[in-house]
């Protein structure tokens, strides 16, 4: 990413926006909820330059409503940012045969109109 000529071009508004948080707690606060949170999500909440947050998604950046996508920040919500993380849970059915109820935790990372990016937890999902 250092290395891309544009990446200069795309810090001004993270730099502008960027809030500290205590990482620890924020990953304690997912483990609460759900003990088996995924490592490279950990990983990259716990280790991650904050300045180098891509396209206005990271915990530490607003909750903001973008319209005008630019070389800052990508189109939509950064739900990442919502006060303390908040897992919820989709429910399918797996087999029709059992009628089993399957609930897959999962975090809202970002939404736009028309689309939402979840991290799903369970690693078998």
């Amino acid at each position: 990413m250092l290395a891309h000529p544009d990446f200069p071009k795309t810090r001004p508004w993270t730099l502008q926006n960027l809030k500290p948080f205590d990482r620890e707690a924020y990953i304690r606060n997912l483990q609460s909820q759900y003990p088996n949170i995924p490592h490279e999500y950990r990983l990259w909440i716990l280790e991650w330059p904050a300045k180098m947050a891509i396209f206005g998604m990271w915990p530490g950046l607003p909750m903001v409503d973008i319209n005008r996508p630019s070389f800052h920040v990508e189109d939509g919500i950064n739900w990442m940012a919502y006060g303390s993380p908040l897992l919820l849970s989709f429910v399918y059915r797996e087999e029709l045969e059992k009628a089993r109820r399957k609930f897959i935790p999962a975090l809202l990372v970002w939404r736009t109109a028309s689309t939402a990016d979840w991290l799903l937890f369970d690693e078998e999902h």
